[in-house]
C-alpha cells in the first residue's frame, strides 16, 4: 500500500528565506513514514505525480527519496494504484514485440530489478513527458524472476524489491549529473556493469513477454531510465519561456548541533535559466565522467561528490573511534570523550583553486536533547567497500549551503556545455546559505 505519512513540521536552525517559484518544490528532510519504528536519518523526501501519458489518468506518489547521486525515477511497483499497474495503466517498454526491458539498477548498498515504463511525470511546476521510470519489483517482465546475477530477492546487500522494507518510501528521484542512468555504455555493450567498470550484472535485459529467461540486452539512450529533469518542458505561461532542464539545485537552511525532528528546503530546477536559479556567487567545481572532483582530507587525496541520497559524510580516517553497536550509531564516528570535533575538507574547485569546506562531526553517544531527532548536520562515519577511497558529501553537508548538480547536456563520454559559464557540464557548484 502506498504510504502517505506526513513529514512532522519544525522550525529549527538558520531562517533564511528558501528559493519559491513554479520551477521549485519542497522536500523535507526527516525520519521517513516509519520513523517511529525504522527512522531513517537525514531522509530527504518529496511528493511526484506520474501519469499514464497523454492523459489524465494520474496519481501522486508521496515519501520519494530525493537523490543526487543517481539518476531516474524508480517507483515500487506495490504503491501504483490499479489505474497506473502494470497491465491496466503504464505499459512496458522493451527492445521488440513480444520482449521487455527489465532493469538491473545499482547502487552502493544492493540492487533494484524491475521493468521500464512510459510516463509522465510532474514534481512542482515542471512536466517531463512520456519518461521511461523504472518499476521496482516488477515480476511482471517476463513473467520471470530477476536474473541470479541481479541478486537474490529479499537479501541483505544484493536486491531491494519491496516498499515494506523498514523505511516506507515509496521510490527514489535521482536528479543528479547524468541525463540516462548508464548511457552510451549500455548502448554498446551488453554487460557494462556499473558506469565505473565495476564489472558487476549488466544494467538491462531483455524479457520475453511469455516468460522465460531474461539476457542482457544494450539499450538506446532514448530508451533508458532517464534523469526526469533533463526531459522538463518550457513552461509556456511561467518564467522566461526557458525549459528548466539543464540541472537542479538543493537548497537547506543550517540546522543547530543537537539536531532536529525535521527540517524543509527547497528543490530548484534549472540553472541559469530564471531569476531563482542564477549561479552567481557559487563556487564551481567540475566533475569527471564518474561525478567525482578532488578532495583533500587529512592528508588522503579522494574521490570527491556530493549525494543527498547518503545519510551522512563519510570517508576514511583511522583516527576517528566508531560509536559502539551499543549506542546505536555503530555506523557513524563518535570522537572520544567530546560532544563534538571540526573537521575541514579541502575542494578543487574549477578554477584551481582551493575550497575549505569546514564541518564538524558529533558524537551521538553523549550529545544530549538529540532524542526523537533524525535530522543532523554534524554526523559522519567511516568510508565502507567500495568507497573507501571516496569522500561521500552525503545529506549531512547539504544544511546551510545551495548545492548545484550541472547535468551532462546528454553526453556521457564527452563534456558537454553550459550556457552562461566556462566551465564544461557535468559540474557542481558550492554557496553558503543563506
Amino acid at each position: 500500500a502506498l504510504d502517505g505519512s506526513v513529514p512532522p513540521t519544525s522550525s529549527t536552525g538558520s531562517s533564511g528565506t528558501l528559493a519559491t517559484g513554479f520551477n521549485t518544490t519542497t522536500i523535507t528532510a526527516w525520519g521517513g513514514p516509519n520513523s517511529a519504528t525504522s527512522p531513517l536519518i537525514n531522509g530527504v523526501t518529496v511528493t511526484v505525480t506520474i501519469c499514464v501519458p497523454g492523459t489524465s489518468t494520474c496519481q501522486s506518489i508521496p515519501n520519494v527519496l530525493v537523490d543526487t547521486g543517481s539518476f531516474g525515477l524508480r517507483i515500487f511497483s506495490s504503491v501504483l494504484n490499479n489505474s497506473l499497474a502494470l497491465g491496466t495503466g503504464l505499459t512496458l517498454t522493451g527492445p521488440a514485440a513480444g520482449f521487455y526491458y527489465g532493469e538491473c539498477a545499482q547502487f552502493a548498498d544492493g540492487n533494484s530489478w524491475g521493468g521500464v515504463a512510459l510516463a509522465d511525470i510532474s514534481i512542482g511546476g515542471e512536466t517531463a513527458p512520456s519518461t521511461p521510470i523504472q518499476v521496482i519489483g516488477d515480476y511482471v517482465v517476463g513473467n520471470s524472476t530477476p536474473p541470479t546475477q541481479c541478486g537474490t530477492p529479499g537479501a541483505s546487500g544484493t536486491l531491494e524489491d519491496t516498499v515494506a522494507s523498514n523505511d516506507g518510501l515509496n521510490g527514489i528521484i535521482g536528479v543528479g549529473l547524468f541525463s540516462q542512468d548508464c548511457n552510451t555504455s549500455c548502448a554498446s555493450t551488453t554487460d557494462p556493469g556499473e558506469q565505473n567498470g565495476g564489472g558487476l550484472a549488466a544494467f538491462y535485459w531483455s524479457c520475453p513477454a511469455g516468460g522465460g529467461a531474461c539476457t542482457t540486452t544494450g539499450i538506446p539512450n532514448s530508451a533508458q531510465v532517464v534523469n526526469p529533469v533533463v526531459n522538463f518542458v518550457a513552461n509556456a505561461t511561467q518564467g522566461s519561456g526557458t525549459a528548466d532542464n539543464n540541472g537542479v539545485a538543493v537548497q537547506f537552511n543550517s540546522v543547530p548541533q543537537q539536531g532536529a525532528v525535521s527540517t524543509t528546503g527547497v528543490l530548484i530546477f534549472g540553472i541559469n535559466t530564471q531569476t531563482n536559479n542564477q549561479l552567481s556567487g557559487a563556487t564551481i567545481i567540475a566533475a569527471d565522467l564518474n561525478t567525482f572532483f578532488p578532495a583533500l582530507y587529512s592528508g588522503q587525496s579522494l574521490n570527491g561528490f556530493f549525494d543527498s541520497g547518503s545519510s551522512v559524510m563519510t570517508f576514511p580516517d583511522a583516527s576517528l573511534a566508531q560509536c559502539s553497536n551499543s549506542s546505536g550509531f555503530s555506523f557513524l564516528f563518535c570522537p572520544t570523550n567530546v560532544p563534538i570535533t571540526n573537521k575541514t575538507v579541502a575542494i578543487t574547485t574549477a578554477a584551481g583553486g582551493s575550497l575549505a569546506a569546514a564541518f564538524s562531526i558529533i558524537n551521538l553517544s553523549i550529545e544530549t536533547g538529540s532524542d526523537g531527532y533524525n535530522v543532523f548536520s554534524d554526523t559522519a562515519g567511516p568510508a565502507q567497500a567500495p568507497l573507501t577511497g571516496d569522500f561521500d558529501f552525503g545529506m549531512a553537508f547539504f544544511y546551510g549551503r545551495t548545492l548545484y548538480f550541472a547535468v551532462d547536456n546528454n553526453q556521457f563520454d564527452t563534456y558537454g556545455s553550459f550556457t552562461g559559464s566556462a566551465v564544461p557540464t557535468p559540474f557542481y557548484g558550492y554557496a553558503p546559505f543563506p
